[in-house]
C-alpha cells in the first residue's frame, strides 16, 4: 500500500524513490492520496512528468496507468497501488553509482524494465516470464527455468530460450544443482566450466557440455538475510529457484554486478510471494462473493410470509453460523391443515446449504401432492441414501396442525419437539425414528396429539440446546423447557438463548419454529 501521507519522488536523498538520473529534479514529484484514490502532481520539475505519454501537472491515477519521469522516454512506473513492491524495488536504484558506460547503462535499463514489468498488474505467470527473460539479457544464457514449490516438491512454473520460446521440463537441467541451490545460503555459478574442475562440476554438467550454469533461490530479501546471518537452511523457506544454463560461452559475469543479480533474485522472490498473496486474497475475495450470493439465495427459500389459518399462527427463525447452514424450515397450508418442516443436515457450509436446498425442494414437492407424512419421510430417506451414499445425513421434523386441533408428528432422529400447554405443564414429544440418509429401507410413523386453545408448538435444531456458554456448558433440554415457559414470544426466547451464549461465537446453526394453536373457528 502507498504511505497514508504520500509518496514522494526526486532526486533529493530522503524522498520515498531517489532516482539518480539528471532528467529527475530533487523535488520531481508526489503522490497523495486524494478521497478514495491517488492523485499525481509533477512539482514544476524541470523535465516534466507523463502519464500514458502525456505531459501531467496533476491528474488523478488509475491502475495501471504508466509514469515517465524527466521524459517520455525516461524511468517508468506502473501505478499499482496494492502491489507494494515498486517502491522496495526502485530503491535499489539509490544505491547504484552513476552511469558512466555502455555497460553501466543497459545495466540500468534493464533493470528500470524489469521492475516496470513486474510491478505491473497481472498473473503469476507474466512475473515469472519478465524474470526469465531479463535475466537471460543480463547474462547472456541460453535458457532459462523457474521451479517454484508446491506441497514440499518443485514444479516448473515458467521456462523461456533466448527467443522468447517457451521451453516444456527438460532432462538435461542439473537436478543436482537446483536441490543444492535450495539447500544453500546462497546460489550456485558455474560463468565457465572450462576454468572449473571437473570434480566440482555434477554429472548432468559434463554430460549435457553445459559451458554456464547459474542457479538462485528465490527467497525473499527479509528471508535471505536471515538465512545469510545464521547460516542456518531451511530448502523450504525459498519459493522456489532461478535457472539458467548455456551450452555456448556466455558473456564475461564479472563484468556484471553481482549485487544486480542478488538484488533482482531477491525482489523477484518478494514479487512472487505478493502475486501468491494476491491471487489467494482474489479467490478469498471471490468465495465472499459466491457465499454472500448463496446466502442470498438460502435466505429467499425461507418463507418471506407464513401461512395462516383460522386459530393457528406461526412464527420462525434460523440464524446461521456460516454465511450459509444446512438448516430451514418451511410451512405449508394445504386445506385445513398447514405443514410444517424443520430439518438439519448434518455439517455447515456449502456443502451442507446445498444439500438442505435439494432436500427442502423434495419435502415440498412431496407435501404438496399430498403424500403423508412418513411417506414423505421415506421418500426424502431414500433420496438421501441414494445420493449420498450414506455419507451425508439429515435430522428433522414433519409435522401437521389442522384447525381442529390434530397434531401429528413424523420425528427422524431430531430434537424432541415441544408442547407448551395452556395449564403451564411442558410436554416434551419423545417418540421418533432413524436420521434421513442412513438405511434406504427404514420406515417412520405418525404420533398424533390433541392441542387445546393456548397450546403452543415448538421445534428446534440442536443449534439451539447445544448452544454452548464461556464454560462451554450446553443450553440444553431443560434450560429450553424452562425458557418455553416463561417466554410469551418466540423473540423472547430466542434472546434468552443468545444471553445465555453470550460472546462465544456460535458452533452450529440455530432454528426455531413456533406454532400456536388458540381454538378459534
Amino acid at each position: 500500500m502507498l504511505p497514508p501521507g504520500g509518496f514522494s519522488i526526486g532526486r533529493r536523498g530522503g524522498k520515498d524513490l531517489v532516482i539518480l538520473d539528471q532528467r529527475i529534479s530533487r523535488d520531481h514529484a508526489e503522490i497523495r492520496p486524494r478521497g478514495e484514490g491517488y492523485e499525481l502532481c509533477d512539482l514544476n520539475s524541470r523535465h516534466g512528468t507523463w502519464v500514458n505519454s502525456v505531459r501531467i501537472h496533476s491528474v488523478l491515477l488509475k491502475p495501471g496507468d504508466e509514469i515517465a519521469l524527466g521524459a517520455p522516454d525516461g524511468p517508468r512506473l506502473v501505478f499499482s497501488p496494492l502491489a507494494g513492491v515498486a517502491r522496495d524495488f526502485l530503491q535499489q536504484l539509490s544505491v547504484v553509482d552513476p552511469v558512466t558506460s555502455t555497460a553501466d547503462l543497459e545495466k540500468l535499463s534493464l533493470f528500470l524494465e524489469l521492475s516496470r514489468k513486474l510491478d505491473s498488474p497481472g498473473a503469476l505467470e507474466d512475473v515469472l516470464v519478465s524474470l526469465i527473460e531479463t535475466t537471460l539479457r543480463l547474462t547472456g544464457a541460453e535458457r532459462g527455468y523457474v521451479f517454484l514449490q508446491h506441497a514440499g516438491e518443485l514444479r516448473l512454473a515458467a521456462a523461456r530460450n533466448q527467443a522468447g520460446e517457451p521451453l516444456p521440463d527438460d532432462a538435461s537441467i542439473s537436478r543436482s544443482t537446483i536441490h543444492d541451490a535450495l539447500a544453500s545460503a546462497t546460489e550456485f555459478v558455474f560463468s565457465d566450466t572450462r576454468v572449473v574442475a571437473s570434480a566440482r562440476l555434477r554429472q548432468s554438467i559434463l554430460d549435457q557440455h553445459l559451458r554456464m550454469v547459474l542457479c538462485f533461490p528465490l527467497r525473499p530479501r527479509q528471508v535471505r538475510e536471515e538465512v545469510l546471518q545464521s547460516q542456518i537452511v531451511r530448502p523450504e523457506s525459498a519459493l522456489g529457484v532461478l535457472y539458467l544454463d548455456s551450452h555456448a560461452a556466455a558473456r564475461d559475469l564479472s563484468a556484471l554486478n553481482s549485487d544486480l543479480l542478488h538484488a533482482i533474485a531477491g525482489e523477484a522472490a518478494n514479487l512472487v510471494e505478493n502475486a501468491r498473496l494476491a491471487r489467494a486474497e482474489r479467490e478469498a475475495r471471490r468465495l465472499q462473493q459466491e457465499l454472500a450470493i448463496a446466502a442470498e439465495i438460502q435466505s429467499r427459500l425461507l418463507p418471506l410470509d407464513l401461512p395462516s389459518l383460522p386459530g393457528i399462527q406461526l412464527c420462525g427463525t434460523s440464524q446461521a453460523c456460516q454465511q450459509v447452514g444446512g438448516d430451514f424450515f418451511d410451512c405449508l397450508a394445504r386445506g385445513s391443515q398447514i405443514f410444517l418442516t424443520l430439518i438439519d443436515v448434518a455439517g455447515k457450509g456449502i456443502s451442507a446449504a446445498i444439500l438442505a436446498a435439494s432436500l427442502q425442494g423434495l419435502l415440498y414437492a412431496q407435501i404438496l401432492s399430498g403424500a403423508s407424512l412418513p411417506a414423505v419421510a421415506a421418500t426424502a430417506n431414500q433420496y438421501l441414501c441414494q445420493r449420498t451414499s450414506g455419507e451425508k445425513y439429515a435430522t428433522g421434523i414433519l409435522a401437521s396442525l389442522s384447525t381442529e386441533g390434530l397434531l401429528e408428528i413424523v420425528n427422524c432422529g431430531h430434537v424432541p419437539p415441544l408442547l407448551a400447554r395452556a395449564s403451564g405443564q411442558i410436554e416434551r414429544c419423545r417418540e421418533g425414528g432413524l436420521p434421513l440418509g442412513l438405511f434406504a429401507e427404514t420406515q417412520y410413523q405418525a404420533h398424533s396429539r390433541q392441542l387445546a386453545p393456548g397450546d403452543r408448538l415448538l421445534l428446534v435444531s440442536d443449534g439451539v440446546t447445544e448452544m454452548e456458554n464461556a464454560d462451554a456448558e450446553f443450553f440444553g433440554e431443560e434450560r429450553l423447557e424452562q425458557a418455553l415457559a416463561a417466554c410469551r414470544s418466540l423473540e423472547e426466547l430466542l434472546a434468552r438463548v443468545h444471553a445465555f451464549r453470550g460472546s462465544t461465537p456460535m458452533r452450529d446453526d440455530c432454528t426455531l419454529l413456533e406454532a400456536g394453536f388458540d381454538g378459534r373457528p
